[in-house]
């Protein structure tokens, strides 16, 4: 039977034809929640059924692909998930990275390498720095240009809403760039706060002894024709900036 209109929250939910419900999504009539798809009866108390949750490992990793707010590249919420405790789809915060290492490379300054293995999809790491606004950032570009500064630890969120890690942040900023990478960076909604956040998965299984990089496709400051970063990952098809 078909489930009553407005009868999901967090996603589409329920197929009006069908009577589908789908992963992490609740019903709000009654609370319950359902894992995979299943039937909601249209009775008078609307009782759902929801179905036990499997076990997630909680790297991170996309073993929860079916889940609605993965799909959505939004964290859930562990206040009304259905999943609850077994959640992987848990806020980066609450994820476990993997072992690393700072070390000094030849062209690059610091980098950041793996001490463990890492399979592909799997998080990597949050980048965290201080949230400055867009005046604030430029500002902040001019003086370092006018020093001759060329190391840059800037992260864009939105035209507002810029991550600055040179002063605050974590081991994320000592990942370099790259023009063919091994991880990219991911924009997710933390359904708790609100607030959206950068985080940074592995593109493809990742070795013990690799250095992590992600393309910072960055944007060249102080006028046109200008080189404000120039690109030494070192791959024979390196675009060089």
């Amino acid at each position: 039977m078909a489930c009553p209109d407005g009868t999901w929250r967090n996603g589409t939910g329920c197929d009006a034809a069908t009577g589908e419900g789908y992963e992490c999504i609740v019903c709000s009539s009654c609370g319950a929640g359902l894992h995979e798809a299943t039937d909601c009866a249209a009775t008078a108390d609307r009782t759902c059924q929801p179905v036990e949750p499997e076990h997630y490992s909680g790297d991170g990793s996309n073993e929860q692909a079916e889940c609605f707010n993965r799909a959505s590249f939004t964290t859930c919420d562990a206040r009304v998930c259905p999943c609850g405790a077994a959640c992987g789809n848990r806020p980066f915060h609450l994820l476990a990275s993997p072992k690393t290492k700072t070390i000094l490379t030849e062209h690059r300054g610091w980098g950041l390498f793996l001490a463990e293995h890492v399979a592909a999809g799997r998080f990597v790491v949050e980048y965290t720095g201080e949230i400055i606004d867009d005046a604030t950032t430029e500002a902040r570009l001019w003086a370092d240009k006018a020093r001759g500064e060329d190391n840059f630890y800037l992260m864009e969120v939105s035209p507002a809403q810029i991550i600055d890690a040179r002063h605050k942040g974590n081991l994320s900023r000592f990942i370099n760039s790259s023009c063919h990478p091994n991880c990219e960076t991911q924009k997710w909604q933390d359904a708790a706060t609100g607030e959206t956040r950068v985080g940074i998965f592995a593109t493809r299984d990742i070795a013990a002894g690799e250095e992590l990089t992600y393309d910072y496709n960055f944007a060249h400051f102080g006028g046109e024709g200008t080189t404000s970063f120039t690109c030494m990952c070192g791959h024979p098809l390196c675009r060089g900036t």
